[in-house]
């Protein structure tokens, strides 16, 4: 048996509890908030930066890892001196606070107590809890673990269910009877199957519509996976599942191994190489590959072509949950040679207030707003995947991805044309549910903290990078009568947030955004946005032409004839 949270060298574990005894308690991974002394007793209802992560971590006792990792005598006994205080506390007040039986900490909390319990009987140690505290926080634990309307049916999940068999196997093999042990071990069992199917869907591609979490997710599925009380027959087709998995990763990352800033991703490196890339169902054309991943499109160069040529489109279409997804339907990001030509403006983190509200927002994706509202982040409005077809057509990739927003009153159906080198052609229709009233369509398009705009105006604009002094250029028409409104945003805080960039964990900087503003009545029109590298654009395969809709190639033209309504072209 081993925890799920690890740190795995000896540099690592010294240094990490000589600074709590020194410093206090750091959460892991938030350099951006200051250690806060760690003395018992402790209160453990402080929230000295009224920040749920850093509530979350204090209440998985994060405190303990460094300590379990090493389990040296003087380490077992603080152990059970932490675990004893948090129980002393909790007794004093069970009403003080809503953080003692989070969803997650409470899983990775009931891990800790069973591990205590196996290292003592492997060890034939004497366990450092009194007898009456292991019975209350054992029983306490059980209890929350197994009542279903705390249960998370996501990723959190995953880690109550776990500490829950752990502890149910643990006390079992330890010869201290549980109450109501083996219906506690069938909704464990059941549970966590069904999570994992929800979780890993039906092609192994993480439901929780962010990149970052199907790395996070599936790491924790294969440390729970090993345990020996989920060495069950049933739990074949879970692993199969994390096969597919495995091989989904690498098409989750740019050429740089970096996952792309979708939803709640932040860009950090996620492999040191590609091994299975072309396992995945793919398509070849030049130097490009193409693969649909559940509600993900996306077009790559190939893994030999050097990153100075490389380029990667991924488009976003998946909607399956509410915990790490963003306003972001039909949103996209693009690279070439080994830069965002258009950027995601990133995860920010999850502290609430108007800066995880922005970042959330639809005005923080490349996509379309409705009336100045959001697209619904709300459970009941999942759709799934919203990608219809990934292909190659002609010279190029066409991309295409459809949703209804029956709160917003449309329907949005995106087709990205992309040719790598040369740029992404951008078609939306909308059917407008509510014509009786003028309303606002908003596209956003954002171009990063390193580019700045040249011109602009209601047909279109032109941009440079600074990184590389790269031209880029945006010509934008309609089948409206009237031409849209253009506006930069760089940095606006008035009348609301717009053109930022998060670039790691809560931190926010100005970044290069416009928008295109139409206003209509109309109950179905197109716009077309082409987005072309260089001054000197090649010709364009979509254009609008007195109010209609044409096409460059026959081959484009009967792609599109099969994915559109009638009407359309």
């Amino acid at each position: 048996m081993r925890l799920i949270h690890q740190i795995v060298t000896v540099k690592d574990l010294e240094a990490t509890i000589e600074r709590l005894f020194f410093e206090g308690f750091s959460a892991l991974g938030r350099k951006d908030l200051p250690p806060h002394p760690f003395t018992l007793p402790f209160d453990w209802a402080a929230n000295p930066f009224s920040d749920r992560n850093w509530m979350f971590q204090l209440h998985g006792w994060r405190v303990l890892d460094a300590f379990f990792n090493r389990m040296a005598p003087h380490d077992v006994a603080f152990i059970g001196k932490v675990m004893s205080d948090w129980w002393r506390f909790y007794q004093e007040d069970p009403e003080a606070m809503p953080w003692y039986w989070y969803d997650m900490s409470t899983g990775l909390r009931a891990s800790k107590i069973a591990y205590l319990v196996h290292w003592c009987e492997e060890q034939s140690e004497m366990l450092p809890l009194a007898p009456e505290v292991l019975q209350g926080l054992v029983e306490s634990h059980l209890d929350h673990l197994t009542n279903p309307e705390e249960l998370n049916h996501g990723n959190h999940g995953l880690f109550q269910l776990n500490g829950l068999m752990a502890l149910v196997e643990v006390m079992a093999k330890a010869g201290k009877t549980l109450p109501r042990e083996e219906a506690a071990r069938e909704f464990a069992v059941t549970h966590m199957r069904e999570i994992l199917k929800s979780q890993l869907g039906d092609e192994g591609v993480h439901t929780e519509d962010s990149p970052d979490y199907h790395f996070f997710a599936l790491t924790k599925i294969r440390q729970i996976l090993e345990a020996p009380w989920l060495q069950r027959d049933d739990m074949a087709d879970i692993r199969t599942l994390c096969e597919k998995a495995e091989i989904a990763k690498e098409w989750l990352v740019t050429p740089t191994l970096h996952c792309p800033p979708v939803g709640d991703s932040a860009e950090a490196l996620k492999l040191k190489r590609y091994a299975r890339l072309r396992e995945w169902p793919h398509q070849a054309l030049s130097s490009s590959l193409a693969a649909r991943l559940d509600g993900y499109g996306v077009v790559r160069s190939q893994p030999e072509v050097p990153l100075e040529q490389s380029h990667y489109l991924f488009f976003q279409g998946s909607f399956h949950t509410s915990d790490h997804k963003h306003a972001d339907c039909l949103s996209f990001v693009w690279q070439e040679k080994g830069r965002y030509r258009l950027w995601d403006s990133g995860k920010y983190g999850y502290q609430k207030g108007e800066w995880r509200d922005y970042f959330l927002s639809t005005r923080a994706h490349n996509t379309l707003e409705v009336d100045g509202q959001n697209t619904s982040r709300q459970k009941r409005d999942a759709y799934g995947s919203a990608i219809q077809h990934v292909g190659a057509c002609d010279d190029g990739w066409l991309l295409v991805g459809k949703v209804s927003h029956p709160r917003l009153k449309i329907t949005h159906q995106r087709v990205l044309y992309y040719r790598p080198g040369t740029g992404v052609e951008v078609l939306d229709i909308i059917h407008n549910d509510q014509p009786q009233r003028p309303r606002d369509f908003r596209w956003w398009w954002h171009l990063g903290p390193n580019t700045t705009t040249l011109e602009l105006s209601s047909a279109g604009a032109c941009f440079e990078d600074a990184s590389d002094q790269q031209r880029l250029m945006l010509e934008v028409a309609s089948t409206l009568e009237s031409a849209p409104k253009a506006r930069s945003h760089h940095g606006q805080q008035e009348p609301r947030l717009a053109g930022w960039f998060s670039p790691s964990y809560l931190e926010t900087q100005p970044s290069q955004a416009v928008s295109f503003h139409f206003q209509t009545r109309q109950p179905r029109f197109a716009v077309v946005s082409r987005w072309s590298l260089g001054e000197q654009g090649a010709a364009a395969s979509m254009r609008i032409e007195q109010g209609r809709l044409h096409v460059a190639s026959s081959a484009l033209y009967r792609a599109l004839s099969e994915l559109l309504e009638p009407g359309i072209l």
